[in-house]
């Protein structure tokens, strides 16, 4: 089982199965209707119990569940359970999860989406209620709903035990006007974003897939940003720092011959132009980071397909240290390559990116909603490997096939970060 560790996010967690038939499991049943399996003997457990209809009791004597330890008090710990998995018309898969605080004594449901555009990876399912069923992606388009990666693993390892219903017309998850206060700062707001400036600046300058689309407003805002860092009194170190960041990315833009917008440049192609915007980026990045090598671990690989492209995965996590400061950061990324092509070299593509400690020093965790509780709005840097076309107004691949990922086009050669290691 998981224990508490001080130094590594993912010793905290771990996937328990418990026997059905075992006389010490008890079917407890809550105010609410809702049925559990209960235990009370060590290992203790309160889970949630899916109806005969949702998973296959015929072929399975066991089930399983996600514990995650929250400090080094034993009692203190989080169990997250699946109900079930359905389906709507629109190919999204949706999952309800119940989470167990066992030392609040307290459960939590909540309902999360396959993304179509990433690669089906999970996100927290909340509708905007002023245009349902559009789904709300809250205060950064990629990164706001990106559930906990270990969660992420645990679904996606639970998923074959299910039956996967499918609806004519299904209702929506919660609406962002009925968001208890916490998970709408963690959603809705910056609350919960990490403060690096680095990571402020490009989020707000580029950022992610509107930059696609608009190039020529965040170079803008670039400019204007260096031409109005003022240093003065207290804020002399970090007007600096802005002032440094700015126009080190700037220059970065200039060598690369995207300083300007793409009508005003010599590269006529719309996919060269962004290409050299993420070598730019990449080398930006590593101005500022120091990636460890030795910091890196494989969490799992998955077979996913988008449109008639099929696609082979592995997802890892490396630690990047901020050079500025000395803090830790961890990135999750995808490799990938796409089945059936021709020289086809791995991709490398950023899912996510989280400060591996709190201010208090204490290591980044996970809330009873399945969110990290804090995370990094990175811009450009975090990106899924599609998007809509109207968003992404990038020219086809040649010799690819397009035509049946309905309204979405790939990107993934633009999100390619080759300072990431295979």
């Amino acid at each position: 089982m998981s224990g508490f560790s001080t130094t590594n996010i993912e010793d905290r967690f771990a996937t328990a199965t418990i026997v059905i038939s075992n006389p010490d499991i008890k079917t407890w049943e809550s105010e609410a209707g809702t049925k559990y399996f209960s235990k009370n003997l060590d290992p203790k457990y309160l889970i949630v119990k899916p109806d005969q209809e949702d998973y296959n009791y015929s072929t399975n004597n066991s089930i399983s569940y996600l514990k995650y330890h929250k400090s080094s008090d034993p009692n203190d710990y989080l169990q997250f359970s699946i109900k079930k998995f359905y389906k709507g018309l629109d190919g999204r898969t949706r999952v309800v999860i119940y989470c167990n605080d066992h030392k609040k004594n307290e459960r939590n449901k909540f309902e999360c989406y396959s993304s179509i555009s990433d690669g089906s990876f999970w996100r927290y399912c909340v509708h905007d209620s002023n245009d349902y069923p559009r789904y709300q992606k809250g205060y950064n388009y990629v990164s706001s709903t990106f559930i906990n990666i270990y969660l992420q693993q645990f679904i996606f390892s639970q998923i074959k035990n299910y039956n996967i219903k499918i609806f004519f017309s299904i209702p929506p998850c919660t609406l962002d006007n009925q968001l208890n206060p916490y998970i709408k700062d963690r959603i809705m707001r910056n609350v919960y974003v990490s403060g690096n400036i680095f990571f402020q600046t490009l989020d707000i300058i580029f950022p992610p897939v509107t930059y696609l689309n608009y190039y020529k407003d965040c170079v803008k805002t670039l400019v204007e940003s260096i031409q109005s860092v003022v240093v003065q009194g207290n804020s002399v170190l970090e007007a600096n720092q802005k002032l440094k960041i700015y126009s080190d990315l700037f220059c970065l833009l200039n060598k690369f011959g995207i300083n300007k917008d793409i009508s005003m440049s010599t590269i006529n192609s719309r996919r060269q132009f962004f290409n050299n915007f993420k070598s730019a980026l990449g080398e930006f990045f590593l101005k500022y980071f120091t990636i460890n090598r030795l910091r890196k671990s494989f969490i799992f690989a998955r077979e996913f397909k988008i449109g008639t492209w099929e696609f082979n995965s592995q997802i890892y996590s490396i630690e990047a240290t901020y050079n500025e400061t000395n803090k830790i950061y961890i990135i999750y990324y995808m490799v990938y390559t796409r089945k059936g092509g021709s020289g086809n070299h791995p991709f490398k593509n950023i899912i996510h990116i989280i400060p591996k400690f709190d201010a208090n020093n204490n290591l980044n965790g996970i809330n009873e909603n399945g969110l990290d509780e804090r995370y990094v709005a990175g811009g450009p840097l975090v990106n899924k490997i599609f998007d809509y076309e109207i968003q992404a107004p990038i020219t086809i691949l040649q010799g690819h096939d397009e035509t049946q990922t309905a309204d979405y086009r790939y990107i993934g050669d633009l999100t390619n970060f080759e300072f990431l290691p295979n």
